[in-house]
């Protein structure tokens, strides 16, 4: 259901309460209402199901009797309690996926010579549970699904890795969804800069203007011609460009008024067009269009120079996750790579 809300160019964000959800129309920015209701369901039972879903965990429902049988507590050896994985622990695990090692059970698709990845090892994030002793059947199934799950979508990461084709068309589906979300928005006017240069339209108004002018000045010239069509012809020019009356001014045998008219209306036309741009820049979608479309780029260009098949998957499911994601990896980066910087200014002041 969530994936066909895209259909109809409908979204799920956050709302203003917090645990909250809302779905928006993307046409005009309506809220249809909060998510839960919509789905006719609780909102702690939704915002499970939907976080669940946005991190790439499988929220189809499979009943127990299908599922493969457990050994019950009295036959199973005691294991050792899985403890969590800590926020500061996955940063720096993501941070270092290179170093990280592969999960049990599972070996490498074979990548032919000249394959883009090398020989370098897949990054994979894989998270594992643990039965321990003391927990229901349910309890066991569960962590059994979860870890089915997980290795699920590490073959999907694998499968993704093995194809350079598949891999760049999901990286083109994130720029496009992204774009599809703001097509609403009004074309930006006079985008290119010199549109907006009073000296770049004085210079292309004097390149429109200067040949007719000098051909009713040359034909003129001649002894008994009237000139007629080649006035007709710059004035009708003069009337296409929209140029205002100067009582007073010569512009045809004067060059100084002839200059200055130019020259006025070349920054009438910059401030005009500068006016209609900063009118556009300054609207509240268009914003949101400009800082969201700088991170979306950062996100592809981090996936494509990482080739990191984990977070592309996670970026064509929850962009928005995917750029924080992002950011925390980049900021553990700059962390660790400061405390190198001063534990090096550190021994070098102590040799010294």
């Amino acid at each position: 259901m969530i994936e066909g809300l895209d259909q109809h160019n409908l979204e799920i964000r956050k709302g203003d309460k917090a645990n909250t959800y809302i779905i928006v129309n993307n046409d005009n920015g309506n809220v249809l209402g909060s998510a839960n209701r919509l789905f006719q369901m609780k909102k702690t039972d939704f915002n499970q199901q939907y976080e669940s879903y946005i991190n790439g965990q499988d929220t189809k429902f499979e009943p127990l009797e299908a599922s493969v049988a457990i050994p019950s507590v009295e036959n199973t050896p005691a294991e050792k309690v899985a403890q969590p994985v800590s926020d500061d622990k996955r940063h720096i695990a993501s941070s270092h996926q290179g170093k990280k090692p592969q999960p049990q059970n599972q070996e490498s698709l074979p990548r032919p010579a000249g394959h883009w990845l090398g020989n370098a090892p897949i990054a994979l994030n894989t998270e594992k549970a643990v039965a321990t002793e003391g927990m229901t059947q349910q309890e066991r199934q569960s962590i059994h699904d979860f870890n089915k799950r997980e290795a699920e979508k590490d073959q999907q990461v694998r499968e993704l890795l093995a194809d350079q084709k598949k891999f760049a068309a999901m990286l083109d589906g994130v720029i496009s969804s992204f774009h599809k979300k703001y097509q609403h928005l009004p074309p930006e006017p006079f985008a290119n800069p010199s549109l907006r240069d009073s000296r770049i339209i004085d210079q292309r108004i004097h390149e429109q203007l200067d040949p007719l002018r000098s051909a009713y000045r040359s034909k003129k010239s001649a002894w008994f011609s009237s000139a007629k069509e080649e006035l007709k012809a710059f004035n009708d020019k003069i009337k296409a460009l929209h140029f205002r009356d100067f009582p007073g001014l010569d512009i045809i045998n004067n060059q100084k008024d002839y200059d200055y008219v130019i020259h006025n209306m070349s920054d009438l036309y910059a401030c005009s067009r500068q006016k209609k741009h900063d009118q556009w820049s300054s609207s509240i979608d268009v914003i949101n269009y400009v800082n969201n479309k700088k991170d979306v780029y950062d996100l592809v260009s981090c996936i494509q120079e990482r080739r990191d098949a984990d977070l592309l998957l996670l970026a064509s499911k929850a962009p928005h996750q995917a750029i924080q994601q992002m950011k925390q990896q980049q900021q553990s980066n700059n962390n660790v790579i400061h405390k190198k910087d001063n534990t090096k200014a550190i021994k070098l002041k102590l040799e010294v």
